[in-house]
């Protein structure tokens, strides 16, 4: 895998033990927003195609949708900030 890793120019990283802190700004920044926004996508979606069932092939054009309308970068930054990532901009 590492190997593979290199090739491809995948940067692995291993966290600690008990390093939940290191990953909370993604809880702060990302993973909140993006639910806000999956929802709206969702909700926009069905408003869209009303009474037709949602299937597997609508998931990622969908998703890139919801990905798209939003600056990732900025809420990144602002998420390692707003915890006191700092050294990380």
């Amino acid at each position: 895998m590492i190997e593979f890793c290199r090739k491809v120019k995948i940067e692995l990283i291993a966290l600690y033990p008990n390093a939940t802190h290191i990953l909370q700004s993604l809880d702060v920044a990302i993973f909140h927003l993006f639910k806000n926004v999956w929802k709206e996508a969702i909700n926009n979606w069905r408003l869209e195609n009303e009474g037709e069932r949602f299937k597997r092939e609508k998931f990622a054009p969908l998703l890139e949708i919801a990905l798209n309308s939003i600056n990732l970068t900025k809420i990144i930054k602002n998420g390692f900030k707003t915890c006191g990532l700092l050294p990380f901009l």
